[in-house]
């Protein structure tokens, strides 16, 4: 579909269909997810309509034949990526809002008390009737709050004109001595 309300459905049949043909599958998918309950940018039209609700999301799923612990491997990963972008990443237990999202290992990704997305692990019950191979972990992140949250420091900073030199060797020569080229 060309509208999405969630990232994760193509995100699972494609980890599905890859998993009958390799032991691991990571993947992610940036995109818009649309919300037609609640209301968005304004359409321009004389009759001041509005558009749905569009966000930026990040899909994040990962897989691996005989690792029962896909959860903590997606987590380790979410960590490196907010210490890389310098946010302090809390964990609050959340019931999710998807019922094919297991209730025990679910949870929202804060800074504080803004909560940017969530990671769970897909429930065991759907994992056997879609014949799901492996465990699979998964995560949302909203990237318009994940961007609102990044602190100056993260931003691109261009490379010194005069990069700092470690060593500097310089010869002495007498006067006298010629130099010598070839050619």
């Amino acid at each position: 579909p060309l509208i999405h309300r969630n990232l994760l459905p193509n995100l699972l049949e494609t980890i599905e269909a890859n998993l009958h043909r390799y032991d691991e599958v990571k993947i992610f998918e940036i995109g818009r997810v649309f919300h037609q309950e609640k209301q968005g940018a304004e359409t321009g039209l004389k009759d001041r309509s509005h558009l749905p609700q569009q966000e930026t999301h990040l899909g994040i799923l990962y897989a691996k034949k005989g690792n029962d612990t896909p959860y903590h491997e997606t987590l380790r990963a979410l960590k490196g990526l907010c210490e890389r972008l310098g946010i302090e990443l809390a964990l609050e237990r959340a019931q999710s809002a998807f019922s094919f999202i297991h209730p025990g290992r679910s949870a929202e990704l804060k800074q504080g008390k803004t909560v940017f997305g969530w990671i769970g692990e897909l429930h065991p019950a759907v994992q056997d009737s879609v014949g799901m191979l492996a465990r699979v972990a998964m995560a949302e992140i909203k990237m318009d709050v994940l961007v609102s949250l990044l602190k100056d420091f993260s931003r691109y900073k261009p490379l010194s004109l005069y990069p700092e030199v470690e060593r500097d060797i310089a010869f002495l020569e007498q006067a006298r001595v010629m130099m010598e080229v070839d050619g």
